[in-house]
C-alpha cells in the first residue's frame, strides 16, 4: 500500500512538473492537413481620412507539413511562433528570429518584400478549454526598413517601421496553434515625408491534428454504440484522449468481480476498440461518495475494479498487458450530486481514456 501510494505521488508530481514545463515544439503527421478559419480586418490611415476594408473570412486546408517547415500557418509570416531548445515555464521569455512579407502591390511594386525582425515571446501560462490544455503565449516584433533605391523610386516609400503583437494558444500535444490574434500597426514613410498607417487584424482559428482526429474517432465511436445498443456509455473528451465513460458499471456486491452483463458489455466495446488498436488505453476507476464514506476504502476499490476492467480487455485479446494502464480516483470526481441514487450511480463509473495518437 506505501508503495502504490509512493507511486502515485510521484506520478502525480511528474505530470504537475509536466504541464508547468515543456518543450513546446511544432510537429506533423506527413500527408495530414489542418483546417483553418481565417478572418483579416484592415484599414488605411492617410492624413485626411480612414478607410477600412471589407472584412474577409476564408476557410481553408493547409498542410502540416508545410506549416511546421515554415514554422508558420500566416502565408505572410515565416518562424513564427519559434520556440526554445529547452522547457519553458509559466513566465519564461525568449527571442527568435523570423521573416516578415509585405504586399506593396498597392504602390505599384508587384514584388514581396521580406523583413528580417527579432520576436519576443513571453509564455503568459496555461489556458484550459473544452478539457484540453494550451499554452498562451505572448509574441511581439517591431518590423523595420529603408527601403532599396529601386523599390523607393518606384514605390515613392523611403521607410516602413511598425509594431506587431500575436496572441497565440499553442496545442503542444499536437504541435500547433490552436487560434491566435495578430494585430500589426505598420507605417509607410514616403519620400515626401508624407505617411501612410496601415491596421490589419488577423484571426486564425485551426482545427488542430488533434482536433481533426479526434473528431473522426468520436463519430465512429457513437455510430458503433448506437448500432451495437450499448447503454450507459458516453463518449467525450479530455486531456489526454477520448473517453468511454461507463456509468454505473456493476460489480459483485463490494467487490470488483465484473457481472456477467457488464463483461458481455465490455466484449462489445472491445470490439468496438479494434479499430484503434494502435493507441494505449487508461482504465479509470470512480466511486460514488456519499457522506460517510471511507476515502482510503473508495480509492481501493476504484483501482481494483479498474484493473478488473483491464484484466478483462487484456485476457479476451482485445489489449496487450504493456498497451493498458489502470488506476483509481475514488470520489475525487463526481460528475452528479452523491445526494441522489441517480447521483451515485453516474459517479459510480470506469472511464476507458483512449490515449491521443504518439501518447505512451
Amino acid at each position: 500500500m506505501i508503495r502504490k501510494c509512493l507511486g502515485m505521488t510521484f506520478l502525480a508530481f511528474f505530470v504537475l512538473c509536466a504541464a508547468q514545463a515543456e518543450v513546446l515544439t511544432w510537429r506533423a503527421v506527413a500527408g495530414q492537413q489542418y483546417e483553418t478559419k481565417m478572418t483579416v480586418k484592415e484599414s488605411v490611415t492617410s492624413p485626411d481620412s480612414t478607410t477600412a476594408k471589407p472584412v474577409k473570412s476564408t476557410t481553408e486546408m493547409l498542410s502540416q507539413d508545410t506549416a511546421a517547415e515554415r514554422k508558420s500557418t500566416i502565408s505572410w509570416l515565416s518562424s513564427i511562433p519559434s520556440f526554445p531548445r529547452t522547457s519553458v515555464e509559466e513566465g519564461s521569455s525568449w527571442t527568435a528570429k523570423a521573416t516578415v512579407t509585405y504586399d506593396f502591390s498597392a504602390f505599384g511594386y508587384k514584388e514581396p518584400v521580406t523583413v528580417s525582425v527579432p520576436v519576443s515571446y513571453t509564455l503568459l501560462g496555461l489556458s484550459e478549454s473544452e478539457s484540453r490544455t494550451y499554452y498562451h503565449i505572448l509574441a511581439e516584433w517591431y518590423p523595420l526598413t529603408v527601403l532599396s533605391k529601386d523599390i523607393a523610386r518606384r514605390t515613392g516609400i523611403a521607410r516602413m517601421s511598425g509594431h506587431s503583437v500575436m496572441d497565440l494558444y499553442w496545442d503542444n500535444r499536437s504541435g500547433s496553434p490552436k487560434r491566435s490574434t495578430i494585430t500589426e500597426d505598420i507605417q509607410y514613410r514616403f519620400a515626401d515625408t508624407s505617411s501612410l498607417l496601415f491596421k490589419r487584424e488577423t484571426t486564425e482559428e485551426l482545427k488542430t491534428v488533434t482536433d481533426i482526429v479526434r473528431a473522426r474517432d468520436i463519430k465512429q465511436l457513437n455510430t458503433q454504440l448506437q448500432s451495437q445498443k450499448v447503454a450507459n456509455v458516453e463518449v467525450k473528451q479530455a486531456e489526454e484522449g477520448i473517453v468511454l465513460s461507463i456509468e454505473n458499471i456493476q460489480f459483485e456486491a463490494e467487490s470488483a468481480v465484473l457481472t456477467d452483463g457488464e463483461k458481455a458489455k465490455l466484449t462489445n466495446i472491445g470490439k468496438m476498440l479494434t479499430v484503434l488498436a494502435n493507441r494505449r488505453l487508461s482504465i479509470v476507476g470512480h466511486a460514488a461518495n456519499p457522506a460517510g464514506s471511507n476515502d482510503d476504502e473508495l480509492l481501493a476499490l476504484s483501482t481494483a475494479r479498474a484493473r478488473s476492467v483491464a484484466d478483462f480487455l487484456i485476457a479476451t485479446g482485445i489489449r496487450t498487458a504493456d498497451s493498458v494502464v489502470a488506476s483509481g480516483l475514488g470520489g475525487k470526481k463526481p460528475i452528479a450530486s452523491n445526494d441522489t441514487a441517480e447521483g451515485r450511480s453516474k459517479n459510480r463509473r470506469v472511464e476507458i481514456v483512449i490515449m491521443d495518437e504518439g501518447v505512451q
